[in-house]
Formats: structure tokens, sequence, C-alpha cells
């Protein structure tokens, strides 16, 4: 955000917040203002993004187009559904599809949400080719990327090598929204978002300083058409609330021409 009145004050810690994640301000007693940020299937268009869930019993109403720096929006009173209590306004709009921005701003606060919504600006990046904003490992080139997104969470991977999995690569996921922080991920390292991994042996571990979960796998896959065994490792780690990156390197044991820089803890290095 580029723009807040002079002030206003937040507790600097991003919280989950139903469909997303989000950051809150506040000055005084009554006046507030709280920007989500929704990954997935919630955020995939305008309509999807209008059927947000609320904290409790929140629901929008008197909606409007409007727009937001060129892009469509939806603005209108955010109502207590039990008493019809005025709980403020909202505007709503998608960045791209897997990414939507809302914000919340209590009813003495509402002039100035055209000029906050306004202001709010993708963090810019100088890394070279990073990854949904991280830095990517070095020295491995552009790669191949293709991003998905589905209840709660958002995945960016690129691949350097096959992407099939069937053949020596190295990969680098990053993943935004809720699912990083849901269910038991912490303790057991199990993805929500994920359901096509690899069968693999897991443990907690520590690279480079990082903590996180290591799974590691053998298979059969196809180098230059003819099979051979593989060996996959994947560490993942959270970096913080929503926010969780995994690097995957997949190689030849048996072979001198293994995929280039596919040595995980340097991998790991370059990006923490």
């Amino acid at each position: 955000m580029t723009y807040l009145p002079d002030g206003w004050r937040n507790s600097g810690e991003i919280v989950l917040f139903n469909d997303g994640i989000a950051r809150t301000w506040s000055h005084g007693q009554a006046a507030w203002v709280t920007v989500e940020a929704v990954y997935g299937l919630r955020a995939n268009d305008l309509k999807s993004l209008q059927r947000i869930s609320f904290p409790t019993d929140e629901q929008l109403e008197d909606a409007r187009r409007t727009s937001v720096n060129g892009s469509p929006a939806v603005e209108g009173r955010v109502v207590g559904t039990s008493r019809g209590l005025d709980k403020g306004r909202m505007r709503l709009w998608v960045i791209r599809p897997g990414l939507g921005i809302r914000i919340w701003a209590s009813s003495d606060f509402t002039d100035d949400l055209r000029r906050l919504s306004e202001s709010i600006e993708l963090i810019s990046n100088t890394l070279a080719e990073p990854v949904d904003g991280m830095r990517a490992p070095q020295g491995l080139g552009k790669g191949n990327e293709r991003v998905e997104f589905g209840e709660g969470w958002q995945r960016t991977t690129r691949y350097w090598g096959e992407a099939t999995g069937q053949s020596p690569h190295v990969a680098m996921t990053v993943y935004r929204g809720q699912a990083v922080d849901a269910g038991d991920w912490q303790q057991t390292g199990r993805e929500p978002w994920s359901t096509d991994t690899p069968t693999a042996t897991q443990e907690r571990a520590v690279v480079e300083g990082v903590s996180g979960f290591m799974r590691t796998w053998t298979d059969t896959g196809r180098v230059n058409g003819e099979p051979r065994p593989l060996q996959g490792r994947r560490f993942i780690w959270t970096v913080e609330t929503g926010l969780a990156i995994a690097i995957t390197t997949v190689v030849d044991p048996t072979s001198s021409t293994m995929y280039a820089s596919s040595e995980l803890e340097v991998l790991v290095r370059s990006v923490k």
C-alpha cells in the first residue's frame, strides 16, 4: 500500500482470514481497514470473488460495479445478517485469475476507500527471473513455468529439464494462500493443496539452516528414450504465513549427464 493516512498503525502481522490472508490497520478504537489477498478458486473471477465468506454473519449488499486502476471491481455495503447492522463498505477486484484483493473499511473511513484501493501495487522485484516474486535458483536459466490454483491456494512452479517427472529435472514451487497454514501441514508436512506428489519417505529436516520437510523417493523414468532409475528429493518449508517454497531435484544416479546444478542444498541456499 502506497497510501495510508497519518496516524494509522498495524500489528505487522499477516493473519489467516477465511478465504485468504489479511492485514488490518486501525486508528483509535473504532476506525479500521482490512486488506485481504485471496488465492485460489475463490479468486478465479469477479463473480466468484463476491461469494467470499465473512468472519461471522456479514454479507455484501447494494453491490455496484466500479473500477480500480482500470480493472473491473465491485463495491458495496457490508451488513450483519442477523440485525442488519452497518459494518462498513468493501471494494474487491481480481488482479489475475487465482489472485484477488478486497478492502473492507469501517463506516467512518469509507471516503478513503477509492484512494486506498488505487494505492495497492504488486511488489516490484528486481531479482533475475523470480518465481512468483521469490528468488529463483541461480545459474539455471529461464526454465518453463506453470501456474495452478485450487481452494485457498495458488501454486507457481518453474521447471528446468523435463516437467513430466519422468526424466531428470529441477523444480522450484512457490505456494501462496490460506492452505499453506491449513490443517496439520505444520506438524506433518502433508500438503493440503496437492494430491499428485509421488509416494515418498518423509521426515523433518534442516537444510542450510532452514527447517522443513524432506521427501525422498525412487522411480523408473526414461533418459534418452531408455528406462533408467531416478532418485528424487524434495525439500519444502514455510517462509511466513501464507507462503511456502519447495525445491525438487530428480536425478539419474547411474549417469554422469544428470541435469546440471541438481544439488538440492546448493539450490535451497541460493533462494532462502
